[in-house]
């Protein structure tokens, strides 16, 4: 907006000439001393980027009523005057009685990208020598129409930009793990449909022809980030073009680069509002999600703000900065491109696995992680179906590959599955979990809740089982149970350690430990920093051995600080197995001697 603010009259009037450029402008005596003290707009706090201190160079066109330009009058080319810290004075010698209209332009003096024709009161932009994410296109303008010289005049003119300012911010968290997850972006490429190319001063109009503009690449990063309200993003790009003087609205197309100049995403935004002298801003996670735009405009540069919130697009698996439909869909692409550490991360949304998926690799080994994006909790995120890795049948993986999950909601209730023999997915085929790992397999899982539901016994959050040793680590998880479901069944040759995790309701045991056969090798469990709530209503311990008649070999159990809530009768950490001769070899290491165990 244009602001004027009278500084008041000098008590005395001073005559003066002014000389001539051209034999055609007639000599002037003034007897009217005008002063103008020219003011840009304060830089947003804490920002360095379009401070507006790269614009000072200032020329004034000073024009007869008439519109005629006064050229020995105005301060143009060499005689343009250097502005400091966004200020500048500046004197004419005007005829009383007359009126003059002015034309303010500053900009950098270095931005070749702007032609001030001063006869026409005109600048010509040239988006071909525009740069995008560098500052030196910031410039400002503003007029004054028909002063009238009545005596000394001191005015302050504010300048503002005729231009919109376009910023893409990524949310730094989002940012974070998409260079975590080795997304390569190394610059960006911006294109604004339907640009005007020129902007009438005078008239304050944008005039000329509009085109679609597309910036030259630039580095994707700025050298700061971007303050937006109380928020803060990663700054990744950001350019100048002019609009028309109402608000409107455009089409803008972000592409991002790797480091061989190669595309490997392209976000297009359609009815973007765009302002003279504002900021829009295009918000959201640009990377490990499809976005969530929040469109803004912002600041000095105009007020008042402009925000659209465009829809969530959900559902989506970001690995190797590429996105995909599916869990199955990614892991598909990976093993077509030989990758063996696939990390995978999941945008907020529900996501339903076939209960045959299982990640394979031809007997390779393979490391698999699924995450949460960051900044997504567990209850975005719905898993249903289960995650599956066999290192002991021929299709399956090689022994010494790993399974991490993290950060996500997995629901199971029972249901039938095809791949269902004692070596493969479930033990005795009758298991469903939500997790499943066999033979010589490391399985991670963190920060993760299970909802299990089950009316016959058979549903689980983890079963891990196997020939080889396998190895199971769970922390900071949360089962919750429902009817006979049950948390967790671990055994055959594995070590396990479950930390920190809270079990709730589950059907009498929170874990159930299986070793059958002396060929298995030595079992050992880990188990706490653990809560469990009990279903008041049943017998309930913490954990359960499970013999099947047989004796257990080297089983060495550690228990840590827990806590057991609401049992009844089988108030103790341990529950009996139905053959009694299996605790000649387990070892119990109990930290805890008042929850007891029981020994039938």
């Amino acid at each position: 907006m244009k602001k004027l603010m009278f500084l008041g009259a000098v008590a005395a009037m001073l005559l003066g000439t002014a000389s001539c450029s051209s034999d055609m402008e007639p000599e002037m005596t003034g007897d009217g001393n005008v002063q103008f003290t020219i003011e840009l707009p304060g830089a947003i706090e804490s920002r360095t980027i379009s401070d507006g201190l790269t614009a000072t160079k200032l020329q004034v066109a000073v024009y007869k009523e008439d519109g005629t330009l006064l050229q020995n009058v105005s301060l143009l080319g060499d005689k343009a005057v250097t502005m400091t810290d966004r200020k500048a004075t500046v004197n004419f010698k005007l005829v009383k009685g007359m009126k003059y209209s002015f034309a303010f332009w500053a900009q950098n003096p270095d931005e070749d990208a702007y032609t001030f024709d001063a006869t026409t009161g005109k600048v010509t932009v040239d988006y071909s020598k525009a740069v995008a994410n560098a500052d030196d296109g910031d410039a400002f303008s503003n007029r004054e129409m028909n002063l009238e010289i009545t005596g000394p005049i001191n005015k302050t003119i504010t300048l503002t930009r005729p231009f919109a300012q376009l910023n893409y911010g990524d949310v730094v968290a989002d940012y974070e793990a998409a260079v975590e997850a080795g997304i390569d972006i190394k610059q960006t490429v911006v294109t604004v449909k339907q640009v005007a190319n020129q902007y009438d001063i005078l008239n304050q109009t944008t005039t000329g022809t509009n085109a679609d503009i597309t910036w030259a690449a630039a580095n994707s990063v700025m050298s700061e980030d971007l303050k937006v309200e109380e928020d803060t993003y990663k700054w990744l790009s950001m350019c100048y073009f002019l609009v028309p003087n109402d608000e409107a609205t455009v089409t803008t197309e972000l592409s991002m680069l790797n480091t061989a100049g190669a595309e490997f995403n392209k976000l297009t935004v359609e009815s973007v509002p765009v302002k003279k002298n504002h900021r829009t801003n295009i918000l959201g996670n640009l990377f490990t999600e499809d976005v969530n735009f929040n469109v803004i405009i912002d600041q000095r540069f105009d007020q008042p703000d402009n925000n659209i919130e465009y829809p969530e697009v959900t559902n989506v698996v970001t690995m190797n900065g590429q996105k995909y439909e599916s869990i199955e869909a990614a892991y598909n692409s990976a093993l077509e491109a030989g990758l063996t550490d696939i990390v995978m991360t999941l945008a907020k949304g529900t996501y339903t696995m076939d209960n045959n998926f299982a990640f394979e690799n031809q007997n390779k080994v393979i490391n698999v992680t699924v995450q949460a994006a960051n900044g997504v909790s567990p209850a975005d995120i719905t898993i249903n179906g289960r995650f599956a890795m066999s290192a002991s049948s021929a299709q399956k993986v090689a022994t010494g590959s790993s399974m991490t999950i993290k950060g996500l909601t997995l629901t199971k209730t029972t249901n039938t599955n095809t791949k269902g023999d004692a070596t493969h997915y479930y033990r005795s085929g009758s298991e469903v979990a939500s997790i499943y790992i066999f033979g010589g397999v490391k399985l991670i899982v963190e920060d993760c809740v299970f909802n299990i539901a089950d009316s016959n016994g058979k549903a689980t959050g983890i079963v891990t089982w196997g020939d080889q040793a396998t190895t199971a680590v769970v922390k900071n998880c949360t089962f919750n149970c429902e009817g006979n479901a049950k948390p967790l069944q671990i055994g055959n040759g594995s070590s396990n350690t479950i930390e920190g995790c809270t079990f709730n309701q589950p059907k009498k045991y929170a874990v159930q430990v299986n070793h059958y056969t002396a060929a298995n090798p030595a079992s050992q469990l880990i188990f706490k920093n653990n809560i469990v709530n009990a279903n008041p209503s049943k017998v309930n311990y913490g954990l359960a051995l499970d013999s099947r008649q047989e004796a257990y070999y080297n089983l060495n159990i550690t228990v840590e600080n827990n806590v057991m809530n609401d049992a009844v009768d089988g108030s103790y950490l341990y529950a009996h197995s139905d053959a009694p001769a299996i605790w000649e070899t387990v070892t119990v290491n109990n930290s805890r001697d008042e929850w007891g165990i029981y020994k039938p």
